[in-house]
């Protein structure tokens, strides 16, 4: 069942004019965010979806390609002293960060691939125990998602998944991890994992005599672990003014190097925002048409981006700039920054091959709001109703006392609460196979009576 929609800025000209104030679109803007992104994080009926996904095939190992360690090292170094940038694609690339490898019954997360020594890899703990010249596969364990909430994960035409938390693992296993590499067969959540964020803000070296459009642009840059999908906080924002057909090429700082070896992805404003906080576009990648991922609610896309040379900028690589070549209605075929929750789950084991996975999701909203964007309005006029309330918490604590701000933020929530119960699935109507009271075979077809409720007589 699809549900209504409606402009964003037609409904913060409604919220102004229903509240008789003021104020400023941006502080409304504001507002509204806040509001819209609290609602989206509560488990309607309508706002779940399935996301479809694959997971990744371990790195090849090779005779030539040994690695060693010191135990309490917090990084392994290839032998021989050469660079690991300078490995095999499918043994070890920048992109690969993020990814574990197995030693004596530990996982170990790389975190750095070479920014700093071009020999080490650098990881999440220091070793436990020494490692001289062995083979090591790098696996993809983690997988990140743009929600509050994940209810299942299928793998595969395996048996279904199951998610471990600590007290199981605690009260029924000797580890953590169990087995080297394998197909998956239970999963848990990481809520607290997150990237780096960039410390160095975009610097604009030179320009391209090319079609730009004069004024202000804000742009800042972010980390991206593109095989698990996870984007980093935005680093330091730079405002930059243009020059008419003056295209910038941007760099990471002064050196433009990273300080990881995530990918950098450069998201930037429309010319001349409006407001502090407007929407932000990427830069430097493929168009949506040319994205792998799924379309969610409010026609936005949440995207696992392909993990070819397109997109991101090389961490490792001074001469890697990124020219902003986009126009307006370029820019806005980009993927647009989100700013909202995002749970990682962890593949036990991590996995041996390539499984097609899904899972069920929360579908939370986490978009800095643009007036020309569209979103979902539930069922009921659920939405709009909350907003309302929602808006009267604030002009409340503006207008009057912390006291009528308190009352006001009780109220909204004990409607949010009301609305949550009362909310129902499209198909509630249906009593389902789960209300059928007799499941025995019936051998006598006679004893079918369509009139009846359960249209078995028996």
């Amino acid at each position: 069942m699809a549900n209504p929609t409606m402009k964003i800025g037609e409904i913060i000209d409604l919220l102004l004019a229903n509240t008789g104030q003021n104020m400023t679109e941006d502080i409304m803007y504001q507002w509204f965010e806040e509001l819209y992104r609290m609602v989206r994080e509560t488990k309607w009926s309508w706002n779940w979806l399935w996301e479809g996904r694959v997971t990744f095939e371990p790195s090849t190992t090779s005779d030539a390609v040994l690695w060693s360690g010191v135990e309490g090292n917090n990084y392994i170094t290839l032998d021989g002293g050469g660079s690991v940038l300078a490995l095999a694609l499918n043994v070890w690339t920048w992109k690969k960060t993020g990814r574990v490898f197995y030693w004596d019954e530990r996982l170990y997360r790389v975190v750095n691939g070479g920014a700093h020594n071009n020999n080490r890899l650098y990881i999440d703990k220091p070793l436990h125990n020494v490692i001289t010249s062995q083979k090591l596969k790098f696996c993809r364990q983690n997988h990140a998602f743009r929600t509050s909430s994940i209810k299942t994960v299928e793998v595969d035409f395996l048996k279904k998944v199951s998610t471990l938390n600590d007290d199981f693992i605690r009260d029924f296993l000797v580890t953590r991890t169990w087995t080297e590499e394998g197909a998956p067969i239970t999963w848990k959540v990481d809520d607290n994992f997150y990237l780096p964020r960039p410390v160095s803000a975009p610097l604009v070296g030179s320009t391209v005599g090319a079609t730009f459009v004069a004024g202000t642009y804000y742009y800042f840059w972010a980390y991206v672990d593109q095989e698990s999908g996870l984007i980093s906080q935005p680093g330091p924002v730079l405002e930059y003014t243009a020059t008419l057909n003056q295209q910038p090429v941007v760099s990471y700082g002064s050196t433009n190097l990273g300080e990881h070896t995530y990918g950098l992805r450069l998201f930037r404003s429309s010319v001349n925002p409006k407001r502090v906080r407007v929407p932000m576009y990427a830069v430097n990648g493929p168009s949506s048409d040319a994205r792998a991922g799924v379309v969610g609610m409010d026609s936005e896309r949440d995207y696992m981006w392909q993990t070819g040379t397109a997109g991101d900028k090389h961490p490792t690589d001074a001469a890697n700039t990124v020219t902003d070549t986009l126009s307006d209605t370029a820019l806005l075929k980009k993927e647009k920054y989100y700013d909202g929750p995002w749970t990682t789950i962890d593949m036990v084991p991590c996995p041996d091959d390539v499984y097609s996975f899904d899972v069920y999701r929360l579908n939370n909203w986490g978009f800095r709001p643009s007036g020309s964007d569209y979103i979902d309005l539930g069922r009921n006029n659920q939405v709009l109703e909350l907003l309302r309330m929602g808006i009267h918490q604030f002009t409340e604590l503006q207008n009057r006392d912390a006291t009528s701000f308190r009352n006001g933020v009780v109220q909204f929530r004990q409607q949010l609460a009301y609305l949550l119960r009362e909310d129902r699935t499209a198909a509630s109507e249906d009593p389902g196979v789960d209300r059928h009271r007799d499941y025995r075979s019936i051998k006598n077809i006679s004893e079918y009576d369509p009139t009846k409720y359960w249209h078995w007589t028996s």
